[in-house]
């Protein structure tokens, strides 16, 4: 079930995590990266797995309301994010 989404320590992630420091990019230490896998993957799997292999529509419905929720707390995200960027360039800060 999703294999490539659960598996953390695969090569081309340690890859990528070099490129990005050897650019500068500040990267998560592995623990960090569990807590983030914890906190964002875990309820996307939770999701899936009640939408997908949820036996009753009670808890279909009830991964379909964990799914819009997650995808909210996305998008206020995503905003945020956005306006502090906004507010970065307004200030001449990067």
């Amino acid at each position: 079930f999703c294999g490539a989404i659960t598996y953390i320590g695969n090569g081309p992630n340690f890859m990528v995590k070099s490129v990005a420091e050897s650019d500068g990019v500040p990267m998560p230490s592995f623990g960090r990266y569990i807590g983030y896998a914890f906190t964002l993957l875990v309820p996307v799997l939770a999701a899936m797995a009640m939408i997908f292999v949820g036996e009753s529509w009670l808890v279909r419905g009830l991964g379909i309301a964990l799914a819009l929720g997650l995808a909210f707390l996305s998008l206020v995200r995503i905003r945020r994010a956005g306006l502090d960027e906004a507010v970065a360039d307004f200030s001449g800060n990067e």
